[in-house]
């Protein structure tokens, strides 16, 4: 998603509506969890650094081919979402 919203940058209003729609829905839906455990401006800002790092992991297996990258930031989240 990181790699289309890049691509399409402003040039397309629908899309770049969509995509961002996405991204906020991803970090509602993890501040959500994490509200019973922080505050509701630190599970906002962990939701924000968890899509942040599964999306800078999707970008570096497409560089490198690599899964390491992303199963470790997979593997990040579940633990944080888990505690």
């Amino acid at each position: 998603m990181a790699n289309m919203a890049l691509e399409i940058g402003d040039g397309t209003a629908e899309f770049g509506e969509l995509i961002r729609r996405y991204f906020k829905d991803w970090t509602e839906a993890v501040t959500a969890i994490l509200n019973d455990r922080y505050t509701e401006a630190d599970a906002t800002l962990i939701a924000a650094k968890s899509l942040a790092r599964i999306q800078g992991a999707l970008v570096l297996r497409q560089i490198d081919h690599e899964h390491a990258h992303f199963n470790g930031a997979v593997a990040e989240l579940g633990e944080l979402l888990a505690a």
